[in-house]
């Protein structure tokens, strides 16, 4: 599943998945490692752009 393409409107048992998907990537580091276990069997990550730009930061 591409999460990334997920619109925001989009809803799952009354649940608004498609807001909560790009608010647990940009929140992925601060979660504890279980949930970030988790969330990576369902397929998440703290996403690319997030990654790269902590990458870079990092890096100096």
């Amino acid at each position: 599943m591409d999460w990334a393409a997920l619109p925001l409107e989009t809803e799952f048992k009354g649940e608004g998945l498609g807001w909560w998907v790009p608010a647990q990537q940009a929140s992925f580091v601060e979660l504890d490692e279980e949930q970030q276990d988790l969330l990576s069997v369902l397929g998440f990550d703290e996403g690319q752009e997030l990654a790269a730009a902590r990458a870079k930061v990092a890096a100096g």
